[in-house]
């Protein structure tokens, strides 16, 4: 079984998230779980995994977290 590692990259407004600056990983080794598409680097969309867009106030039906951890569970183990 491979290794994983979670990074929180900060979000720096009007930037996209560029996995080059992770280290000790590639970026076709790392997924972005964002639900803003602007913060998706330019090239790196294959490595985005989108979050339905949540706010204040949260919803008790919320069903987001759960979906990502299953689209999570199928990308890792591909």
């Amino acid at each position: 079984m491979r290794s994983q590692n979670v990074v929180v990259l900060p979000a720096i407004p009007k930037e996209p998230k560029n996995l080059i600056f992770v280290d000790c990983a590639s970026p076709e080794e790392i997924l972005l779980v964002d639900d803003y598409e602007k913060y998706v680097h330019p090239g790196q969309e294959n490595q985005w995994i989108i979050v339905p867009y949540f706010d204040y106030p949260y919803s008790d039906d919320d069903l987001g977290l759960g979906e990502v951890l299953r689209l999570l569970r199928i990308r890792v183990a591909s």
